[in-house]
């Protein structure tokens, strides 16, 4: 595995290519080139939505330009003021099933018009509170 990227759901750490893929990396060979980066922010907290959509990243190109090669893109849905709601912060809906921030369909979707390299999501996206 060459490339790194944390999901949604794992904001306050990340577990090693090696987790996934026994033929990847284990947290002391990831090169320390592929934590630190240059980032982009997208500030959602004032919205009621828990998706990342392409008109949020049409409107931060529109306003800042395009996302570079290997920036980390920060989402700030303003998750943290759950916190003292069990339930709530993990994003458990009435029925049970987990529902919390991330990134839609669309989103994951978004061709090379957005990010000077072409491929797929690989920014990589990383949700935050």
């Amino acid at each position: 595995m060459h490339e790194f990227c944390a999901g949604e759901h794992g904001g306050t750490h990340f577990d090693a290519p090696y987790h996934f893929n026994k033929e990847g990396w284990k947290v002391p060979d990831v090169p320390i080139t592929r934590l630190v980066a240059k980032s982009a922010t997208i500030d959602l907290r004032r919205t009621e939505t828990k998706s990342l959509a392409s008109k949020h990243l049409e409107n931060w190109k529109r306003q800042k330009g395009v996302f570079h090669t290997n920036t980390f893109l920060i989402i700030k849905f303003g998750w943290s003021k759950y916190w003292n709601n069990r339930n709530q912060y993990i994003g458990i809906d009435v029925n049970g099933n987990i529902d919390f921030p991330g990134v839609s369909t669309a989103g994951r979707n978004l061709d090379c018009q957005f990010w000077e390299h072409c491929g797929s999501w690989s920014g990589c996206c990383q949700c935050g509170s």
